[in-house]
């Protein structure tokens, strides 16, 4: 991963970006205030991602960012998957530090695939470090759940 800069703002590697999208009615969705980062702690007023006509993760890149996709990898969060779905190697269920059960889908129709030997997910593998990446993510997430910026 490499410094990214988009039309708006710059990126350091590592950086997590989470932003919401506003599920097809009867899908449990509801709209979030959604903000694009620019710099560091500066933030823009954003409206979240209309549908999933796109893939999210390169909706975000393309249209809110406008940064180059290929410089990003990509996965979704949402409610805790069934114990079907669980099983499966592109799905994790994971209990964050606010207590609170999410799903997350490491799949990306288009990020993934040049960082991790052509797989659309994030391994759960030792291919491409994938491990570690999914460790990083999680680990985000529990950050940023528990409010400790």
């Amino acid at each position: 991963m490499t410094f990214v800069r988009g039309k708006y703002g710059s990126y350091d590697a590592g950086s997590m970006i989470v932003f919401p999208w506003s599920k097809p009615k009867g899908k449990n969705g509801a709209a979030l205030p959604a903000v694009v980062p620019v710099n560091g702690t500066q933030f823009m007023s954003s409206a979240p991602i209309p549908d999933a006509t796109l893939p999210l993760d390169e909706y975000v890149c393309n249209f809110r960012l406008q940064a180059p996709p290929a410089m990003f990898i990509g996965f979704q969060v949402d409610v805790p998957h069934s114990p079907l779905e669980g099983r499966f190697d592109w799905f994790t269920n994971a209990k964050l530090a606010d207590g609170k059960g999410v799903g997350i889908d490491w799949t990306s129709s288009n990020l993934n695939h040049p960082w991790f030997g052509g797989s659309r997910f994030i391994p759960n593998k030792d291919t491409c470090n994938g491990p570690a990446w999914r460790k990083l993510i999680v680990d985000g997430l529990n950050q940023a759940s528990a409010g400790l910026c």
